[in-house]
């Protein structure tokens, strides 16, 4: 479903078998040099706000740094919480949703096959880099679409997440790119990055390559509230 709230597009899209729609702001755009997430709607192209391109004042900040590591935070912020305002006028009900990047989840009751859950199809961790804890039967990591996000969780009766709870996945393969952070408990993401996202976040200084690779993506989860400290 596709509604227009002052000249910008509002997606929900449910996520089949899952129970899980997804709410989303688009603006228009052009095939290259403005957003890194674009989609087409009748002929005509749009980026995802949240995934705009850095202006040049912030481009030109030193890589690596803390000044533009913070300055470009902010301005990611800022998109994220426009999208969120647009969605929640064009759709009121997604006010509760889970929200993560620009992007609302709203988890309906979903269970096709009956059972509690252990039926699901599971997928080891890929780990190219040598960095990742393995998944166990106990922690297992859930085989899900890998263009879908999963999004923030708590668990019930015991507050938010701290790095303790949660592993980093790393996958690549060709031209795809993703990083996540995954609940050992549940296997639910409590979000991912994939391809121009996952490579932007290196860029801007966010994620470090190599061994430093696990450490700056928990102490970015920590700074940015995804995780408890």
């Amino acid at each position: 479903m596709w509604v227009v709230v002052d000249g910008k597009g509002i997606q929900k899209s449910p996520i089949i078998g899952t129970g899980i729609v997804e709410y989303s702001a688009w603006e228009p755009s052009a095939l290259v040099g403005r957003h890194s997430s674009i989609t087409s709607i009748a002929g005509e192209w749009y980026g995802r706000i949240g995934t705009r391109w850095p202006p040049p004042e912030l481009e030109r900040l030193p890589a690596w740094s803390d000044e533009r590591m913070k300055a470009v935070g902010r301005w990611h912020e800022e998109q994220y919480q426009e999208a969120y305002d647009l969605i929640i006028r064009a759709f009121p009900q997604a006010a509760k949703g889970r929200r993560s990047m620009g992007i609302i989840t709203v988890t309906e009751e979903h269970n096709p096959s009956g059972s509690s859950g252990r039926g699901k199809a599971w997928l080891p961790v890929p780990d190219p880099l040598g960095i990742i804890e393995r998944a166990t039967e106990d922690a297992p990591v859930q085989l899900r679409d890998p263009l879908r996000r999963v999004l923030p969780t708590t668990r019930s009766g015991h507050g938010r997440l701290t790095r303790d709870d949660v592993r980093i996945e790393v996958w690549e393969e060709r031209d795809r790119l993703h990083i996540g952070i995954q609940d050992k408990e549940t296997g639910d993401y409590i979000v991912s990055w994939w391809d121009d996202e996952a490579r932007e976040m290196f860029e801007d200084g966010f994620f470090k390559r190599g061994r430093g690779l696990k450490e700056s993506v928990l102490t970015y989860a920590e700074e940015v509230g995804l995780l408890a400290r």
